[in-house]
């Protein structure tokens, strides 16, 4: 058997690989029967034909982490045009930010607040790549509701 995270040999019962630390059947990189190249989102080897291992929920993620639930098309949309309502804290999570916000931009002269930073949100969420804005919101998770989703 191989690492599916760094493709070394590793015994059929092991815990843990000994070359990269990781379960060896988390990861996505390699076949865990052949040991050749995967892609990380496929489903069979190529090479061998064999099923890849599933016991990572995802593959691609340092260290077996899971794809958050969480969509970047739907956090822009909700950034461009409910952001300063509070609309993407609260689909983040953060409930307790989104109250703030919405709170600031029903009070006529602290509008701007919200305004300005769901802009600077908005743009954030833009210039992250589809895999840093899975493994942010992932993480993101057990902030709280007041928690940054930097």
């Amino acid at each position: 058997m191989f690492c599916r995270n760094c493709g070394r040999e590793v015994h059929e019962q092991a815990v843990m690989c000994v070359s990269c630390g990781v379960p060896p059947k988390n990861g996505s990189k390699y076949c865990q029967v052949c040991a050749a190249e995967t892609n990380y989102s496929a489903e069979i080897c190529i090479k061998c034909g064999v099923r890849l291992s599933t016991s990572a929920p995802t593959g691609g993620f340092p260290l077996g982490m899971q794809v958050s639930q969480k969509s970047k098309p739907t956090a822009t949309l909700l950034g461009i045009f409910l952001g300063p309502l509070g609309a993407l804290k609260f689909y983040m999570g953060s409930w307790g930010w989104g109250i703030v916000y919405l709170v600031l931009c029903l009070t006529f002269f602290l509008a701007f607040i919200p305004i300005i930073a769901s802009i600077v949100e908005y743009i954030r969420i833009i210039l992250m790549s589809d895999d840093e804005f899975a493994i942010k919101a992932e993480a993101f998770k057990n902030k709280g509701p007041f928690g940054f989703f930097w």
